[in-house]
This record gives C-alpha cells, structure tokens and sequence, in this order.
C-alpha cells in the first residue's frame, strides 16, 4: 500500500505541473527530419501538414481544452514523431487528431484529461526516450527512468490502428478504444517491443515497483489487449470480444510481482482467450468471461500463489464448453506454469458449460503444494445433446 499510495502522489503532482503549464497548442518546433509544415486555421486550431517518418522536436506540447492540433499525414502508415526536448510536462486536455500514426514522448511525464479526445491512426506515447534511429528503423526500444502517463479522458485509434503506453507508471480512468487493433501498455525502465502490430507482441519489460492502475476501460473488439508490469492493478473494464473463435480476441494480464482483478472489474474476450499471470500473486475477482458463440474459450489464471475471491469465471460456448486453468494443467503437467497454492474461495464460480448442444469443458483447479477448492464448478453438456466436461 505504501508503494502506491507514492505512485499516485507522483501522478497527482505531475497533473498538477501539466494544468500549470498547459500552452495553446504545442510550440518551440525545431523539426529534425522531414518536411514540416504549419498552419492555423483559427485562433484554437494547429495543423501540421509532416512527410513520413518526420521527427520534431518541441519546447513544450500540450493542447488547451477547446483546442485542437491535427496531424495531416500521407495515410495511416505515416509516422510523426514528436519529442519535448524542455522540463515541461504535456497537458493534452483539448483535441489531438491525425490520419496517421503519432509519437509522443516526454520524460516529464504525459496527461490527458477529462475532456481530451485523441483520435489518430495510432498513438504510441512515452515518458522512456527512444532514439531517432530505432524510430527511423521501425525497432520500438524505449528506455529511461521518469515520468508517468494518465488518461482521463477518451483516446481512439483508428481501424487496424493501436494505441501504446511506455512508462514506470500508468494510469487509466478513461476510455481507450482499438477497434480491430492492439492497446498494449507497459510499465518499466527498459521495454523492447518486436512490433506495433503483429498478433502476439513480445516485449522485454525490467519493471521494479513499476505499475499499472485501470480504473477506465480499456476496449479493442476484434483485436488484442496486453498490460505488461511488475504490478497491476485491474479496476475498471478490459474487452477484447472477438466476432468468431479463431479471430483476433486476446487479454494479457502479465505481472512480474502481482495482478489483481478487483471485484468490481469486468475482463472480457468472448470468442476469444484470456490469460491472467504473475511470478508471484495473482489474484482474481470480478467477472472473467470468454464465452462463446459456438466453442467457449480459454481462460488461464496463473501464479505462484492463486486467489480467487468472488470471482465469476465463465468459458461457456453454446456448441461446446471451453477451457479454464487455474494454477495449472491437469496434475500440473505440461508447459503451463503451475502454482504453488491455490485458493478457490466458496463465492467464487467456474463455468465451462456447453448451453445448447456440444460436451462441456474442461476445467483444472490445481497446486503443486496445497490447493483448497471451495467454490463452484459447472462444465455441463448442452441442453440438447452432449456430455458433460471434465473437471
């Protein structure tokens, strides 16, 4: 408690420098590469016309509410990369629009707030530096040892598009949306990403007392979520609901110390999978769903030690039940990590149901030390036809 009740002292102070500093529209441009042109439309409005792969740096960036400063990039592939060379936080509390993809990184810290509205082809901010060569290069290596981000207000990318977090500490109360795209957010000093959009983004995080709080939602249908720290914090709402089994419709909880879904939290990928894990604690609570229109899907909830409390757990499908690990495969074989206790408290449910024809799922509660199952568990065959599952 005392780690983050320090986390939120350093976001709420750098909130209050962003409020302090806040400028109309960004200035203090030096651009470094490419060709940059700017306009003003009106007296609350910045366009700033940039080729591909542009690189500028600015004295300070942050927009006023009421204001708007727009990207006009070649097409949703373009790249503008923006870097605040001064001590100044960014306030974005106004409008930021492109029809590419843009870069914001400052090491004093990022915030968005209440009545911001960010809707770009993709949004990739950082408070880690990333030099202009890997930029150029398209290899995403972020490093650094300050600043935090915090959203309030609504961030959406485009069709396909992504919208990406890098900082020791994140917080999110507002409403970031990636239809068809990717959000992935990661607190830590040292973060390698592979790529900005392939399916399964594989990322090295060295992330001491680093954390993640969600008290927003966090939404990308058809596409994929991952929080990546050495804490998290689940509050609010994570979706990632898929149109069919197979598509695109991943959760990623991954913790190196502890995540926490709260009782209030509603994690779901229906038609899709969701996986929950930390090295240490992981413990689950709220709602979990992977359902399915025809197969269920697949939920893991892994950790060294594992907690469910009041937790609804649900992997139903109507053809067909799907699969739900907590602590582990069956008997603690294969590859998945496997706890070393698990607790399965009486309020808490499990359903891996097929609802109406189809076998049910299967479901494994298992540690490798001690396990105390107390709970419920429904893996029952369709009301048509079908056998029930295995638990």
């Amino acid at each position: 408690m005392k780690k983050f009740n320090k986390n939120l002292l350093a976001i709420s102070v750098i909130n209050s420098l962003c409020m302090l500093t806040a400028q109309a529209n960004p200035t203090g441009m030096d651009v470094v590469r490419g060709n940059v042109a700017i306009s003003r439309p009106s007296s609350t409005a910045l366009h700033i016309t940039n080729s591909p792969n542009a690189i500028i740096n600015w004295k300070d960036f942050s927009i006023k509410s009421g204001e708007t400063t727009r990207f006009i990039q070649e097409n949703a592939r373009s790249s503008v990369l923006n870097r605040v060379t001064s001590q100044s936080p960014s306030a974005i509390m106004g409008n930021l629009q492109s029809n590419g993809k843009v870069f914001l990184i400052n090491p004093n810290g990022i915030v968005f707030g209440a009545n911001s509205r960010v809707d770009t082809a993709g949004l990739i901010a950082s408070t880690l530096e990333m030099s202009n060569k890997d930029f150029l290069a398209g290899q995403y290596s972020f490093s650094g040892d300050s600043g935090s981000i915090v959203n309030h207000g609504y961030i959406r990318s485009g069709k396909d598009g992504e919208v990406v977090f890098i900082s020791p500490n994140i917080e999110n109360s507002g409403i970031i949306e990636a239809e068809d795209g990717q959000i992935l957010l990661a607190a830590g000093r040292d973060i390698t990403l592979t790529s900005l959009d392939s399916e399964g983004v594989n990322l090295k995080v060295t992330a001491p007392d680093d954390e993640i709080l969600n008290l927003g939602q966090l939404i990308a249908d058809k596409g994929a979520i991952g929080l990546f720290a050495d804490q998290i914090k689940q509050q609010g709402r994570i979706q990632a609901n898929a149109l069919v089994r197979g598509a695109d419709g991943k959760i990623r909880l991954v913790a190196k110390t502890k995540v926490e879904t709260s009782k209030n939290s509603v994690t779901t990928a229906n038609n899709g999978d969701i996986k929950i894990q930390s090295q240490g604690v992981t413990k689950a609570s709220g709602v979990i769903a992977a359902k399915g229109d025809e197969q269920g899907g697949k939920i893991q909830v892994l950790g060294n030690t594992v907690r469910l409390e009041e937790a609804k757990i649900d992997a139903s499908g109507k053809t067909g039940g799907g699969e739900v690990l907590i602590g582990g495969d069956y008997k603690g074989q294969g590859t998945t990590q496997t706890a070393q206790n698990t607790l399965f408290d009486k309020n808490s449910e499990i359903k891996a149901d097929a609802i109406d024809e189809g076998d049910g799922g299967k479901v494994i509660v298992w540690a490798n030390g001690v396990t105390f199952a107390k709970g419920k568990i429904s893996a029952k065959g369709g009301q048509t036809s079908g056998d029930g599952g295995f638990v």
